[in-house]
């Protein structure tokens, strides 16, 4: 449980059946995540979560969480008049992770999640994760933005799931490099979009050392939204982002 006191850093003015983050000093955000562990323990001592154990653990962990604070938004009635809105999310989460054949070094990986987002009346929030683009071309501008950015939570309902795993060590002796592909998908049902939001990841990792080194490849197909008459918007493409990366850990 945490107790904490935000600070705002919004300038925009309230607009019309849209909501966004206000100007005024909000209320306490009040936040809390919960988790019982089924099988083995996992670490608790930082705020991060292994993503996976690659078959040295067998954990299987449910969790719920909550995040409120009061008069967090705002948006403007029909007649003008500026309502505050309070911004409420709650989550539950289920991870599984065990290995199948330790001598192999073969293990799955599973992650789903479900989660309730209100943020006041069609609040969409874009995002670009590592987004280089600056502008658009004004021929081609969507309600995405620039680059890589797509609606990443707004209120409504997201729902997310992940399943990967290792695959056989290329040498069972040395068992210092194995495959670990993953697929994963989320799919947003937001108030302010028409149609829904639905993401597809796909990637495979060469791990050299466990995951103190490996590089992966990561292949993501993203929605494309446009305004509709209601400047709702509505998927009118779809485009591929691919990442390539290499991670060393120092420990």
């Amino acid at each position: 449980m945490v107790v904490a006191d935000p600070y705002t850093m919004a300038t925009a003015e309230p607009k019309v059946n849209v909501a966004t983050f206000s100007k005024n000093a909000p209320g306490k955000d009040f936040s809390g995540y919960f988790r019982y562990a089924f099988l083995d323990k996992e670490n608790i001592t930082t705020p991060f979560n292994s993503g996976t154990y690659g078959g040295k653990k067998k954990v299987l962990s449910l969790g719920a969480g909550f995040d409120y604070i009061h008069n967090a938004t705002w948006h403007k009635y029909f007649d003008n008049n500026v309502l505050n809105d309070d911004m409420q999310n709650y989550a539950v989460d289920l991870f599984y992770d065990a290995p199948i054949n330790k001598d192999k070094g073969t293990s799955i990986s599973a992650y789903g999640m479900a989660m309730y987002n209100d943020y006041g009346p069609n609040y969409v929030r874009y995002v670009g994760t590592n987004n280089p683009a600056t502008s658009v071309n004004a021929s081609q501008a969507s309600l995405n933005g620039a680059g890589n950015a797509m609606p990443v939570i707004g209120t409504g309902n997201t729902y997310y799931v992940q399943v990967g795993g290792t695959l056989p060590y290329f040498n069972k002796d040395k068992k210092n490099l194995q495959l670990q592909p993953a697929v994963g998908m989320q799919l947003s049902n937001l108030k302010g979009l028409q149609d829904n939001a639905i993401v597809y990841d796909a990637g495979i990792s060469l791990l050299m050392n466990g995951m103190s080194s490996r590089l992966t490849f990561d292949a993501q197909n993203r929605p494309i939204f446009t305004g509709d008459a209601l400047n709702k918007g509505v998927v009118s493409d779809r485009q591929w982002q691919f990442v390539l990366k290499y991670r060393i850990d120092f420990n």
